[in-house]
């Protein structure tokens, strides 16, 4: 490579490193790095790729050009699937109630990644529901893992009886299941059907007839009206009969994720 005072400029050059801080909160967001294999020395305020998520503890691909450095990438983990704070990112949440592998779909995890300039997360796993509240205040996300505004997602469950239910991600951190009601093992919706009309069919508490004195229908002129002149209303009223709608077993988080 020719030296800077052939070339006008200073060179760019790539080295490897080491991601040993994240600054979240940062705008732009940078990272702290510790550069070929020197332990001792630490560089703060680095810049990253808009493409690029950090995770502590990642190599590194760094371009340098004279005091400039940026992270271009990592190099890949071995299979892919590593959790923790190493390697691809995943977390495993720490679940408030149920249980992690809900229909077999593996452990609850979560990560934060970095997608075209926005900071994303992702999610992973199936829960075993217990309640409606995966993870509530006393086992919040960390403040970087929080949405900045409240965030619903579809979730795939059970689909015996089935209703549709959401996940909520909130801003304080905690993580709902919401669309059924769970307070005991299952939920009931009750009432009469009624239904009345006016200037037209009358009915009380879902009976009527159509039954003159003699036992027939009485009629005008060869005539008679079962229509509807007016509204009428077929909803429930008082505590006959009950729909029940189950809890789900389980839902999913495969394939779940949002924009903070």
């Amino acid at each position: 490579m020719q030296t800077t005072g052939a070339l006008g400029y200073a060179p760019s050059t790539h080295i490897k490193g080491t991601i040993t801080a994240i600054n979240f909160a940062s705008s732009p967001p940078t990272v702290s790095i510790q550069i070929s294999g020197d332990t001792t020395t630490t560089i703060d305020g680095v810049r990253i790729m808009n493409n690029y998520s950090p995770v502590v503890g990642q190599t590194v691909d760094i371009r340098k050009q004279g005091a400039d450095i940026i992270i271009t990438g990592h190099t890949a983990d071995v299979g892919g699937t590593a959790v923790g704070q190493t390697g691809s990112g995943w977390i495993r949440a720490e679940l408030s109630a149920g249980t992690h592998n809900g229909n077999s779909n593996g452990d609850v995890h979560y990560r934060l990644i970095m997608d075209h300039g926005s900071w994303k997360m992702q999610w992973r796993g199936g829960w075993g529901v217990s309640g409606s509240t995966m993870i509530d205040a006393a086992d919040a996300l960390p403040v970087q893992y929080r949405p900045s505004g409240h965030r619903s997602v579809v979730a795939p469950r059970q689909v015996s009886t089935a209703t549709s239910v959401v996940w909520d991600f909130h801003t304080d951190g905690t993580v709902v299941l919401t669309g059924h009601t769970i307070s005991t093992a299952n939920s009931n919706v009750s009432g009469d059907i009624t239904f009345t009309s006016i200037g037209g069919f009358t009915s009380v508490n879902g009976t009527h007839n159509h039954l003159g004195d003699s036992g027939g229908v009485t009629s005008s002129d060869g005539g008679h009206d079962h229509s509807f002149s007016a509204n009428h209303d077929h909803g429930f009223h008082g505590g006959s009969h009950s729909h029940t709608a189950a809890a789900p077993a389980w839902a999913g988080l495969n394939g779940v994720e949002y924009f903070l």
